[in-house]
């Protein structure tokens, strides 16, 4: 519901300008590259430090939204990763395809109904990652999933 949150939605749709909803994609797109074409075709241009501001404010709450999937080329790829891409979920992309056609109101009434579905199908997904349980010397323990990051904090935790 602001100006961030819509250029987002549209570098993700890799929509420009003058572009008709019903030609939306859905590349893999990092948020580097998203900052990159809203300043190139919106005009809008955001520092480098607001990227973590994009990423946390934006995607994270599309991502709670299941509006987009995180790396769905790697899942395993930890979300904080540099490499980290995302891309707007399927159901999602057919939906926003239909803005401003006499279908809109129909295809918006189904996405609605599904978005609970897919909030819980994906997150049987993420909880299909493995994990890998951490204890420290006070008998504290903690199941983290693995990836790099868990790696580093196990060192830490264990040591």
């Amino acid at each position: 519901m602001n100006e961030r949150s819509a250029l987002t939605l549209l570098a993700l749709l890799d929509l420009k300008p003058n572009e008709p909803w019903r030609s939306a994609t859905s590349p893999l797109m990092g948020i580097t590259p998203m900052m990159d074409l809203m300043a190139q075709h919106y005009g809008k241009t955001y520092k480098p430090n607001t990227r973590e501001t994009i990423r946390r404010q934006t995607v994270d709450q599309f991502l709670d939204a299941a509006l987009i999937v995180a790396n769905p080329d790697n899942p395993s790829r930890p979300i904080n990763s540099l490499k980290t891409v995302c891309q707007i979920e399927e159901s999602a992309l057919e939906l926003l395809r239909t803005y401003a056609t006499n279908e809109w109101e129909k295809s918006l009434r189904t996405y609605l109904a599904s978005v609970e579905t897919l909030k819980k199908r994906y997150a049987q997904e993420t909880d299909k990652l493995p994990n890998v349980l951490v204890k420290n010397d006070l008998s504290d323990s903690i199941s983290m999933s693995v990836d790099k990051q868990t790696a580093l904090l196990r060192t830490l935790v264990l040591t």
